[in-house]
Protein backbone atom coordinates (compact mmCIF):
# COMPACT_ATOMS: atom_id res chain seq x y z
CA UNK A 1 0.00 0.00 0.00
CA UNK A 2 1.12 3.74 -0.58
CA UNK A 3 1.45 4.05 3.39
CA UNK A 4 3.68 0.74 3.51
CA UNK A 5 1.65 -0.86 5.88
CA UNK A 6 -0.52 -3.49 3.92
CA UNK A 7 0.49 -5.99 1.41
CA UNK A 8 -2.17 -7.36 -1.67
CA UNK A 9 -1.22 -10.47 -2.92
CA UNK A 10 -3.15 -12.31 -5.58
CA UNK A 11 -2.94 -16.34 -6.49
CA UNK A 12 -3.00 -18.23 -9.86
CA UNK A 13 -3.69 -21.57 -7.64
CA UNK A 14 -7.27 -23.33 -7.53
CA UNK A 15 -8.33 -21.13 -5.15
CA UNK A 16 -8.10 -18.19 -6.87
CA UNK A 17 -8.11 -15.65 -3.99
CA UNK A 18 -6.73 -11.78 -3.40
CA UNK A 19 -5.43 -11.47 0.09
CA UNK A 20 -4.37 -8.45 1.90
CA UNK A 21 -2.25 -8.54 4.81
CA UNK A 22 -0.48 -6.56 7.60
CA UNK A 23 2.99 -5.77 6.14
CA UNK A 24 4.49 -5.54 9.71
CA UNK A 25 3.32 -8.54 11.51
CA UNK A 26 2.08 -10.83 8.34
CA UNK A 27 -1.60 -11.55 9.84
CA UNK A 28 -3.95 -11.87 7.43
CA UNK A 29 -6.69 -9.01 7.35
CA UNK A 30 -8.94 -10.14 4.84
CA UNK A 31 -9.64 -12.66 1.36
CA UNK A 32 -11.43 -11.99 -1.41
CA UNK A 33 -12.77 -14.65 -3.08
CA UNK A 34 -11.84 -14.47 -7.19
CA UNK A 35 -13.54 -16.46 -9.73
CA UNK A 36 -10.92 -16.49 -12.33
CA UNK A 37 -6.85 -16.60 -12.51
CA UNK A 38 -6.15 -13.52 -11.00
CA UNK A 39 -2.79 -11.69 -12.90
CA UNK A 40 -3.00 -8.64 -11.53
CA UNK A 41 -2.97 -6.37 -8.27
CA UNK A 42 -3.12 -2.56 -7.47
CA UNK A 43 -3.64 -0.35 -4.83
CA UNK A 44 -4.72 3.37 -5.24
CA UNK A 45 -2.16 6.47 -4.58
CA UNK A 46 -4.22 7.40 -1.91
CA UNK A 47 -4.41 3.94 -0.60
CA UNK A 48 -8.91 4.14 -0.41
CA UNK A 49 -9.22 1.32 -3.09
CA UNK A 50 -7.49 -1.78 -4.38
CA UNK A 51 -8.07 -4.02 -7.35
CA UNK A 52 -7.66 -7.26 -8.64
CA UNK A 53 -8.07 -8.74 -12.19
CA UNK A 54 -7.47 -11.53 -14.32
CA UNK A 55 -8.43 -14.10 -17.30
CA UNK A 56 -9.75 -17.84 -17.14
CA UNK A 57 -13.11 -18.83 -17.07
CA UNK A 58 -14.64 -15.24 -16.83
CA UNK A 59 -12.89 -11.88 -17.31
CA UNK A 60 -13.37 -8.84 -15.00
CA UNK A 61 -11.78 -6.77 -12.93
CA UNK A 62 -12.79 -5.68 -9.52
CA UNK A 63 -12.30 -2.59 -7.02
CA UNK A 64 -12.79 -2.38 -3.40
CA UNK A 65 -12.66 -0.42 -0.56
CA UNK A 66 -8.98 -0.90 0.95
CA UNK A 67 -10.32 -0.65 4.40
CA UNK A 68 -13.20 -2.73 6.26
CA UNK A 69 -15.65 -4.12 5.18
CA UNK A 70 -13.48 -3.94 1.98
CA UNK A 71 -16.84 -3.71 0.03
CA UNK A 72 -17.15 -3.86 -3.79
CA UNK A 73 -17.12 -0.37 -5.28
CA UNK A 74 -17.13 -1.56 -9.27
CA UNK A 75 -16.73 -4.65 -11.46
CA UNK A 76 -14.97 -4.13 -15.22
CA UNK A 77 -16.13 -6.39 -17.56
CA UNK A 78 -12.61 -6.96 -19.06
CA UNK A 79 -9.46 -9.07 -18.94
CA UNK A 80 -6.38 -8.09 -17.40
CA UNK A 81 -2.56 -8.70 -17.97
CA UNK A 82 -1.93 -5.45 -15.76
CA UNK A 83 -3.32 -2.98 -14.51
CA UNK A 84 -2.92 0.45 -12.42
CA UNK A 85 -4.63 3.40 -10.99
CA UNK A 86 -4.09 7.01 -12.06
CA UNK A 87 -2.39 9.20 -10.19
CA UNK A 88 -5.99 10.89 -8.61
CA UNK A 89 -7.20 7.31 -7.68
CA UNK A 90 -10.14 7.87 -10.20
CA UNK A 91 -9.13 6.08 -12.80
CA UNK A 92 -7.83 3.02 -14.18
CA UNK A 93 -5.46 1.74 -16.74
CA UNK A 94 -5.27 -1.65 -17.77
CA UNK A 95 -3.23 -3.70 -20.77
CA UNK A 96 -4.71 -6.26 -22.06
CA UNK A 97 -3.57 -10.06 -24.31
CA UNK A 98 -4.86 -8.11 -27.52
CA UNK A 99 -2.44 -5.43 -28.16
CA UNK A 100 -5.01 -2.66 -26.43
CA UNK A 101 -4.74 -1.09 -23.31
CA UNK A 102 -8.02 0.78 -21.79
CA UNK A 103 -8.66 3.15 -19.55
CA UNK A 104 -11.78 2.87 -16.80
CA UNK A 105 -14.03 5.06 -14.49
CA UNK A 106 -12.67 3.50 -11.55
CA UNK A 107 -15.97 4.27 -9.26
CA UNK A 108 -19.13 3.58 -12.06
CA UNK A 109 -16.68 0.85 -14.47
CA UNK A 110 -17.26 2.53 -17.23
CA UNK A 111 -15.28 2.50 -20.10
CA UNK A 112 -13.63 5.84 -21.19
CA UNK A 113 -11.09 5.05 -23.46
CA UNK A 114 -9.24 2.21 -25.76
CA UNK A 115 -5.79 2.73 -27.49
CA UNK A 116 -4.49 0.34 -29.58
CA UNK A 117 -0.68 0.03 -28.86
CA UNK A 118 0.54 -2.93 -30.66
CA UNK A 119 3.32 -4.42 -28.88
CA UNK A 120 3.14 -7.80 -31.35
CA UNK A 121 5.86 -10.03 -31.56
CA UNK A 122 7.85 -10.17 -34.82
CA UNK A 123 9.01 -13.86 -33.59
CA UNK A 124 5.80 -14.62 -31.70
CA UNK A 125 3.00 -15.33 -34.37
CA UNK A 126 0.10 -14.61 -31.80
CA UNK A 127 1.82 -13.23 -29.08
CA UNK A 128 0.78 -9.38 -28.68
CA UNK A 129 0.46 -9.06 -24.93
CA UNK A 130 0.64 -5.60 -23.06
CA UNK A 131 2.55 -6.73 -20.37
CA UNK A 132 2.99 -3.00 -18.19
CA UNK A 133 1.57 0.13 -18.26
CA UNK A 134 2.15 3.12 -16.23
CA UNK A 135 1.41 6.57 -15.63
CA UNK A 136 2.93 9.59 -15.51
CA UNK A 137 2.96 11.56 -12.44
CA UNK A 138 0.80 14.56 -13.54
CA UNK A 139 -1.56 12.06 -15.16
CA UNK A 140 -1.59 13.42 -18.82
CA UNK A 141 0.51 9.90 -20.67
CA UNK A 142 1.02 6.50 -19.92
CA UNK A 143 3.37 4.03 -20.49
CA UNK A 144 3.14 0.48 -22.43
CA UNK A 145 5.63 -2.17 -22.82
CA UNK A 146 4.97 -5.78 -24.32
CA UNK A 147 5.63 -8.84 -26.22
CA UNK A 148 7.82 -6.76 -28.92
CA UNK A 149 10.44 -5.89 -26.65
CA UNK A 150 9.60 -2.02 -26.56
CA UNK A 151 8.08 0.39 -24.41
CA UNK A 152 6.04 3.57 -25.64
CA UNK A 153 4.59 6.31 -24.51
CA UNK A 154 1.26 7.63 -24.85
CA UNK A 155 -0.41 10.75 -24.66
CA UNK A 156 -4.09 10.16 -21.96
CA UNK A 157 -6.27 12.16 -24.07
CA UNK A 158 -5.56 11.88 -27.68
CA UNK A 159 -4.28 8.35 -28.22
CA UNK A 160 -1.05 9.69 -30.03
CA UNK A 161 2.12 7.64 -29.81
CA UNK A 162 4.56 10.03 -28.49
CA UNK A 163 8.01 7.84 -27.90
CA UNK A 164 8.88 4.46 -28.83
CA UNK A 165 11.82 3.15 -26.00
CA UNK A 166 14.18 0.66 -28.45
CA UNK A 167 17.29 -1.42 -26.69
CA UNK A 168 15.88 -4.79 -25.45
CA UNK A 169 16.97 -7.64 -26.70
CA UNK A 170 13.25 -9.72 -28.06
CA UNK A 171 12.82 -13.04 -27.86
CA UNK A 172 16.34 -13.60 -25.90
CA UNK A 173 15.60 -16.94 -24.16
CA UNK A 174 12.67 -18.67 -25.84
CA UNK A 175 9.07 -16.98 -24.55
CA UNK A 176 9.52 -13.89 -25.90
CA UNK A 177 7.90 -11.62 -23.83
CA UNK A 178 9.68 -8.72 -24.05
CA UNK A 179 9.22 -5.94 -21.98
CA UNK A 180 7.34 -7.57 -18.71
CA UNK A 181 7.81 -4.35 -16.23
CA UNK A 182 8.07 -1.01 -15.85
CA UNK A 183 8.11 1.82 -13.66
CA UNK A 184 7.94 5.80 -13.91
CA UNK A 185 10.19 7.75 -11.67
CA UNK A 186 8.15 10.50 -9.73
CA UNK A 187 9.85 13.45 -10.91
CA UNK A 188 8.23 11.91 -14.37
CA UNK A 189 12.15 12.28 -15.99
CA UNK A 190 12.64 8.59 -16.27
CA UNK A 191 11.29 5.47 -17.44
CA UNK A 192 12.76 2.13 -16.15
CA UNK A 193 11.91 -1.38 -17.59
CA UNK A 194 12.39 -4.94 -17.60
CA UNK A 195 12.65 -7.62 -19.58
CA UNK A 196 13.20 -11.10 -20.92
CA UNK A 197 16.32 -10.06 -22.39
CA UNK A 198 17.34 -10.43 -18.38
CA UNK A 199 18.23 -6.72 -18.14
CA UNK A 200 17.20 -3.59 -17.09
CA UNK A 201 17.56 -0.13 -18.44
CA UNK A 202 16.45 3.47 -17.33
CA UNK A 203 15.54 5.82 -19.64
CA UNK A 204 15.42 9.56 -20.21
CA UNK A 205 11.59 10.04 -20.86
CA UNK A 206 11.77 12.94 -23.00
CA UNK A 207 14.54 11.99 -25.26
CA UNK A 208 13.97 7.95 -25.27
CA UNK A 209 17.85 7.88 -24.34
CA UNK A 210 19.25 5.21 -22.77
CA UNK A 211 20.57 6.20 -19.12
CA UNK A 212 22.06 2.92 -17.93
CA UNK A 213 21.53 -0.83 -18.99
CA UNK A 214 21.41 -3.17 -15.55
CA UNK A 215 23.15 -6.49 -16.93
CA UNK A 216 23.30 -9.73 -14.28
CA UNK A 217 20.53 -11.49 -14.01
CA UNK A 218 20.95 -15.26 -15.20
CA UNK A 219 18.15 -17.12 -17.52
CA UNK A 220 17.43 -20.09 -15.28
CA UNK A 221 14.98 -22.92 -15.29
CA UNK A 222 12.44 -21.38 -18.63
CA UNK A 223 11.67 -18.40 -16.64
CA UNK A 224 12.65 -15.29 -18.82
CA UNK A 225 14.83 -12.40 -17.46
CA UNK A 226 13.71 -9.49 -15.02
CA UNK A 227 10.13 -10.04 -14.22
CA UNK A 228 9.65 -6.76 -11.88
CA UNK A 229 11.28 -3.37 -11.71
CA UNK A 230 10.78 -0.57 -8.99
CA UNK A 231 12.35 2.84 -8.13
CA UNK A 232 13.35 3.19 -4.70
CA UNK A 233 12.15 6.51 -2.96
CA UNK A 234 14.42 8.62 -3.26
CA UNK A 235 15.40 7.33 -7.01
CA UNK A 236 19.44 6.52 -6.22
CA UNK A 237 18.64 3.24 -6.65
CA UNK A 238 16.04 0.89 -8.54
CA UNK A 239 15.35 -2.92 -7.33
CA UNK A 240 14.88 -5.91 -9.89
CA UNK A 241 13.07 -9.30 -9.23
CA UNK A 242 14.22 -11.89 -12.00
CA UNK A 243 13.24 -15.57 -13.25
CA UNK A 244 17.07 -16.77 -11.57
CA UNK A 245 15.06 -16.14 -7.98
CA UNK A 246 16.94 -13.35 -7.19
CA UNK A 247 16.37 -9.76 -5.88
CA UNK A 248 19.03 -7.05 -6.49
CA UNK A 249 19.39 -3.38 -5.42
CA UNK A 250 21.16 -1.26 -8.20
CA UNK A 251 22.70 2.08 -7.36
CA UNK A 252 21.27 4.20 -10.54
CA UNK A 253 24.52 6.25 -10.79
CA UNK A 254 26.84 4.16 -11.42
CA UNK A 255 24.94 0.47 -12.22
CA UNK A 256 27.11 -0.88 -9.30
CA UNK A 257 25.02 -3.86 -7.78
CA UNK A 258 23.94 -3.43 -4.00
CA UNK A 259 22.74 -6.06 -3.00
CA UNK A 260 21.45 -9.48 -3.35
Amino acid sequence: SPDGTRILTGSDDLESTGKLWDAETGELLHTFRFFTRITTVAFSADGSKLLMGGLHFQEYVRVHQAIAPYSMISELSTSAACAVFSPDSEEILIGRWDETATRWDADTGQLLQTYVVGHHSTVEEYSGSVNAVAFTPDGTHFVSGGWDATAKLWNLSTGALVRTFTGHVEHQFGNGEGVTSLAVSADGEFLLTGADDATAKVWDLDTGNVVRTFSGHAYLNGYNGVRSVAFSPDETRILTGAGDHSVREWQVSTGAVLST
